[in-house]
């Protein structure tokens, strides 16, 4: 029998207010408690699910268990494979016995009060900044920032999940990336922000573009980069919200030039022979996690069983990623692909078979093909001399 864990809940928001009530809430009802403390009171495994002495007991969600297995030096295969009622226990208990207590003394639980379910684990001195701080300080910072500009941004839409929350603006300022051989507009695309919080631990806060196409509503992050933007939960809160200011000024002062990101892509060729001689093979076939294995069977190119050309591995590239926009492209990536009343397929074409294909996946996988699909689209971007 396996260790039990709980079900972490993911929440999707399209309304401010819905977001604002949320993690109000979440800040009333998350706490921490030190790790060392409950071990050194006699805290210790049980019933293959909880953790604790006497009526004080925890329970896990998946990230909160892995975390203390691995501040423990549990495998956390181990307890999740193996049969057996109370094996796990006495697994966990095992290295709680051995475990050296200066590794786990400035260690937190962080977990929700009414369920008493461990969310996952901090260092003491992690800055306790709560999403409701964090969400309230980026309305304010933006509303300052921004009140001078010409353009300005609007909530658009918010993912939650284990604590971890990710939020996006849309700002009026827009580009027309594609043009019919007529020469009248045909879609848009929207340029905002997508800003990151964790009170886990996971990360720092992190700030992105984020770009939504109108006409196939894909989306697309591409990290801020340069400037003192990263925030890491540490040092003084005073010092935080200072940091948080200061990322998103420089991210606002630099979204015509996230704008220009997208016409410069929208400006080459989609040549799939250019990206495999230039090396983009393998960042390629990492936005995807099951790309590999779908393309072979599909028999595209160097994924195929049967190479094309043996003496010339980019050819066989080339093939293989010339496959995507067939085995991957949605409705809006086929009209692209297969009209001869639009202009040739560009590179922002081709990033956007992702992004499109992305959107059937659920929130937390469709974010991080958005977010590799932008770091794919920002090289292209940069190094526009080699797809020219």
């Amino acid at each position: 029998m396996a260790f039990h864990s709980e079900l972490t809940a993911s929440v999707n928001f399209t309304n401010i207010d819905d977001l604002l009530n949320f993690v109000k809430s979440e800040e009333q009802t998350t706490s921490r408690i030190s790790i060392y403390g409950l071990i050194k009171g006699g805290a210790r495994f049980r019933d293959d699910s909880l953790f604790g002495v006497g009526k004080t007991s925890f329970r896990f969600n998946d990230n909160g268990i892995r975390e203390f297995c691995r501040h423990l030096g549990v495998p956390y295969p181990v307890i999740k494979d193996v049969s057996g009622a109370g094996l796990p226990t006495d697994i966990l208990n095992d290295y709680l016995g051995r475990v050296d207590p200066e590794k786990i003394k400035t260690q937190e639980f962080v977990y929700n009060e009414p369920s008493s379910i461990v969310l996952g684990i901090v260092s003491s001195s992690y800055v306790g900044y709560s999403n409701s701080a964090f969400l309230n300080d980026i309305l304010e910072s933006l509303y300052v920032v921004e009140a001078k500009k010409s353009h300005k941004s609007g909530f658009f839409n918010a993912y939650y999940e284990n604590t971890n929350l990710n939020v996006r603006f849309l700002s009026d300022l827009q580009v027309s990336v594609i043009r019919t051989n007529s020469g009248n507009v045909g879609d848009i695309t929207k340029v905002g922000f997508d800003i990151t919080n964790s009170m886990v631990g996971d990360h720092a806060v992190k700030l992105s573009y984020y770009f939504y196409r109108l006409v196939c509503t894909n989306g697309m992050t591409v990290p801020v980069t340069g400037g003192n933007w990263r925030i890491v939960h540490a040092g003084k809160r005073k010092n935080f919200q200072a940091k948080l200011h200061s990322g998103l000024q420089y991210m606002v002062k630099g979204i015509s030039g996230a704008k220009r990101l997208i016409e410069t892509l929208s400006e080459i060729k989609c040549d799939y022979y250019k990206l495999a001689h230039a090396g983009m093979y393998e960042m390629i076939f990492d936005v995807i996690p099951s790309m590999r294995q779908d393309i072979k069977a599909y028999g595209g190119g160097a994924e195929s069983q049967n190479a094309y050309d043996k003496f010339d591995a980019t050819s066989n590239q080339a093939k293989a990623i010339e496959a995507i926009p067939v085995y991957y492209g949605r409705a809006n990536s086929r009209m692209v692909f297969g009209s001869a009343a639009r202009a040739k397929a560009t590179m922002f074409d081709f990033v956007n078979v992702f992004t499109e294909y992305a959107q059937a996946l659920e929130m937390s996988k469709r974010i991080k093909v958005e977010q590799k699909a932008g770091a794919l689209a920002e090289y292209i971007s940069k190094n526009k001399r080699k797809f020219s």
